[in-house]
């Protein structure tokens, strides 16, 4: 089976992703998957995606550091 990914780069937006990422996330289809690419935040962008990923298997997360 084929899925949609949706990439999401990242670098210190925790803020912004407060705002949008749930509203992305509530399609649930499980022929999507949430790639997040965070590159090296410094503020809590990885704990906050972190938080999703307990609560949605679709919900990848990378960090480059």
């Amino acid at each position: 089976m084929k899925k949609l990914s949706i990439l999401i780069p990242t670098y210190n937006r925790q803020e912004r992703l407060k705002k949008t990422f749930p509203e992305i996330i509530s399609n649930k289809s499980d022929d999507i998957e949430f790639i997040v690419v965070d590159n090296d935040s410094i503020d809590n962008t990885e704990k906050y995606i972190k938080q999703f990923i307990k609560l949605d298997e679709r919900i990848k997360y990378f960090k480059n550091y």
